[in-house]
């Protein structure tokens, strides 16, 4: 019986040598090695915006402040929890991208993802303000550490506010496609109060956002459009001069590339659909499919083509 004691006794011990254990309470995230996922604590140099300070930020604080400046807080749960695994892996992708830089990633919607912090998030909710930290506090701890990946790499996870009924190929918004950003459709974003919007500009308003076209006649204006299979105007004649949609939609301020131009007397009406580049996850999408059942893994795997939730 006593050696029966010893021998168990030594199992036990090797058992705590092999697999120790495992602490709890904290989430585990996952870090890129080259593109590779692997598992660790992570954290992000991250570059303030307006003063350019850079500072260390936990996984969960940076995402608190993305989610909360990215989606609406009044989406469906599952909706923020899709919403924090792109942010996250998106996040992940830029460190590896700027693992020569003094920062991670930025608080520049232009270049990264928008952030807004505790004062931010209080003038952007007020009395709803805590409501909506703890529920997206509650998205991020539930799915913290889950990344996107495409052939066990990390993605590059872009999303979009509303595509114009289906999502655009990155190739056709930037010089280089993906294999898991590639058009789906995204129904849902047809029923969205915001889905269509309408600009419109006198010549004389055209020409100054437009320099390039000043010396063409008016009735040469926006003709000959070219659009991708989502509806994207890819380029627009005016006389002899060509500018793509992504060209002609920032000069002018409208809402998205995917649009239709009429004139009528001295006045030119953009009918714009969608919101955004138009590319990856839709986050009205995402909170459409939410409420129609799917899950967060779901809503990932639909928009990534290709790609597992990990």
């Amino acid at each position: 019986m006593k050696n029966l004691y010893g021998w168990i006794s030594l199992f036990l011990s090797l058992c705590l040598l092999l697999f120790p254990l495992i602490p709890g309470g904290k989430a585990e995230a996952v870090a890129v090695v080259g593109t590779e996922v692997k598992s660790e604590a992570v954290t992000f140099r991250f570059k303030e915006k307006d003063s350019e300070e850079i500072r260390e930020i936990s996984a969960e604080e940076y995402l608190l402040g993305v989610v909360s400046a990215e989606m609406p807080a009044s989406f469906h749960l599952e909706a923020l929890k899709a919403q924090a695994v792109a942010a996250y892996t998106f996040a992940l992708w830029r460190k590896n991208e700027n693992k020569n830089e003094k920062y991670d990633i930025t608080g520049d919607s232009t270049l990264d993802q928008a952030f807004i912090n505790e004062e931010g998030r209080r003038k952007k909710w007020g009395d709803k303000c805590e409501e909506y930290t703890d529920k997206i506090k509650s998205a991020i701890n539930s799915v913290l550490g889950q990344t996107v990946t495409y052939n066990g790499k990390i993605a590059q996870t872009l999303y979009t506010a509303i595509s114009g009924g289906k999502t655009e190929a990155a190739e056709n918004v930037w010089s280089k496609g993906y294999p898991y950003l590639v058009p789906v459709e995204s129904v849902g974003d047809l029923l969205s109060p915001n889905y269509l919007s309408t600009a419109s500009f006198s010549s004389e308003e055209i020409i100054k956002k437009l320099p390039e076209i000043e010396k063409v006649k008016v009735e040469s204006w926006f003709s000959s459009p070219v659009y991708s299979d989502s509806g994207t105007v890819m380029t627009m004649k005016f006389g002899s001069v060509s500018l793509t949609g992504k060209q002609i939609r920032y000069a002018l301020g409208l809402k998205s590339a995917n649009f239709d131009v009429s004139a009528k007397n001295d006045t030119f009406t953009f009918t714009v659909r969608g919101y955004g580049h138009g590319v990856g996850m839709s986050q009205y999408g995402a909170d459409y499919m939410a409420k129609q059942g799917s899950s967060y893994k779901e809503i990932l795997e639909w928009y990534y083509k290709g790609c597992k939730v990990v």
